[in-house]
């Protein structure tokens, strides 16, 4: 399938990188980097690659009168091409990020970085991923009871609220397979009543706590595969546990 070509009246699902729209536009690369850093380009991330609709581009007016005299004089280039991308269909752009993630967190797991400034790295990854405003990372231990090792918190709130579910209720959960949607303590099972997703804290046979995640105190509507990345996010620091355990031993 040959890459599709988009004239600069036809907005369309295309998505251009950086270099393409540097192109299209007749500017430099740095110029199209800058508006996205800046926020006048919109953009779209893809791992660490930048990717820009059509419509945006179409609309984005880049200020030609600052840059260097030799770009200025440059002419647009209607032969640029999309990125062989199409965001209309989501799925592949969505594994493509849940990837992303994994593989970042697996980074910052392999660089040795303290157990706790882990886990609040990956709670806030947590809350970004899943579009959470407060996530909670708890350990449940038999003997030692219940404690949150980490958190991320919306602005509005403070460290020191209280959790999101008992120490009860976590041991409760303990036991699940994978993450799930569940009803937020106290509450009944209405089309109105809150919702947390909960995700074990496991690698194999061993389980570590529970992640627990909000947003804004609403019911939660997750896919599966948002599921499955909230649990493989979850693994993550049961595997960060497991290998600070095995340190301390």
């Amino acid at each position: 399938m040959s890459p599709r070509r988009t004239s600069k009246t036809t907005p369309s699902d295309d998505v251009y990188t950086m270099a393409e729209a540097a192109r299209l536009k007749g500017v430099s690369y740095h110029t199209v980097s800058r508006a996205v850093r800046r926020g006048t380009l919109p953009a779209q991330r893809l791992g660490r690659m930048a990717l820009i609709t059509a419509s945006d581009l179409q609309a984005w007016r880049p200020m030609r009168e600052r840059a260097p005299k030799k770009y200025r004089r440059r002419e647009p280039d209607q032969t640029a091409v999309p990125a062989l991308i199409d965001l209309a269909s989501g799925e592949r752009v969505d594994l493509a990020r849940q990837l992303a993630l994994v593989i970042e967190t697996n980074h910052e797991l392999t660089r040795g970085e303290p157990l706790d400034a882990f886990l609040a790295f990956l709670a806030e990854r947590f809350a970004q991923a899943l579009g959470l405003s407060r996530v909670e990372l708890w350990t449940v231990d038999a003997t030692s009871g219940a404690w949150r090792r980490a958190a991320r918190f919306p602005s509005s709130r403070q460290a020191n609220d209280g959790a999101l579910a008992p120490e009860a209720t976590l041991a409760q959960w303990l036991p699940l397979a994978q993450a799930t949607v569940q009803v937020a303590p106290g509450g009944a099972a209405t089309p109105t009543e809150p919702t947390l997703i909960v995700a074990p804290l496991r690698v194999g046979a061993d389980v570590f706590g529970v992640a627990l995640g909000e947003r804004d105190g609403g019911r939660l509507a997750l896919a599966s595969a948002q599921l499955q990345l909230a649990q493989a996010l979850a693994n993550q620091a049961a595997l960060a546990m497991a290998l600070d355990r095995g340190r301390s031993a």
